[in-house]
């Protein structure tokens, strides 16, 4: 069975899921913040309280959906990971293969060039060992 805090003398015991009123002093700067938390997502003043209070307890403990949370985001630091690795491996390869094509063309301009020179160049009559005068 759990206990809660009852006034002095008090005999009785609650349970967890019972409603308990409580007197909060908190400055009116807090009040006012809260107040406009509670309109933005349509709660009563009250009923943000509780909302931030149980968002407080779920951060402080690091239980339920913060954990998972907290999964989630080391699974996808884990995956941003190895997507980097596979990105700058694909950007190597890029670079070797450009690096190729550059060789490629240059040689095709080559061939180009000498072919050039070659339809360009006067035909040769002369024969192997005899000498043109």
């Amino acid at each position: 069975m759990c206990y809660y805090a009852q006034p002095a003398g008090s005999k009785l015991t609650r349970k967890p899921t019972q409603i308990v009123q409580i007197k909060l002093r908190l400055q009116e700067r807090l009040r006012r913040e809260v107040e406009k938390l509670a309109k933005k997502s349509g709660r009563s003043l009250n009923g943000e309280l509780v909302a931030l209070i149980e968002l407080a307890l779920e951060i402080a403990n690091r239980g339920g959906r913060w954990a998972a949370f907290d999964e989630t985001i080391e699974a996808l630091s884990r995956s941003m990971a190895e997507n980097t690795d596979r990105i700058n491996r694909v950007a190597e390869n890029m670079d070797r293969i450009n690096r190729l094509l550059d060789v490629q063309r240059e040689h095709a301009r080559s061939q180009e060039k000498r072919g050039e020179r070659e339809k360009s160049a006067p035909p040769n009559t002369e024969r192997a060992g005899e000498k043109s005068e």
